[in-house]
């Protein structure tokens, strides 16, 4: 079943909208503290997600980008007709 308040749930969502989001941005839209983990399970799940490693003011951070492909845009069908068969039931 979805769970539509999870922070998976809405990252992918996100990601879905917006194909890309950074550790901050998971932070301050999501309160999502361990975005690595979250694009870990996503990835397990099969969705195809490419790191890219950003250097800013000497800090180091990733930012996770859904790649578009007939792979990703099944599962997120998929994931997204099982919300949509839950909720209209």
């Amino acid at each position: 079943m979805v769970n539509k308040n999870s922070q998976k749930y809405r990252i992918l969502k996100h990601l879905k909208r917006h194909r890309r989001i950074t550790s901050m941005e998971a932070f301050t839209k999501f309160n999502a503290t361990r975005l690595s983990g979250i694009i870990y399970n996503l990835r397990d799940d099969g969705f195809i997600i490419n790191t890219e490693r950003i250097v800013k003011n000497g800090k180091s951070f990733g930012r996770y980008y859904l790649i578009e492909n007939d792979t990703n845009e099944s599962l997120l069908t998929q994931y997204f007709l099982q919300d949509w068969a839950v909720i209209n039931g």
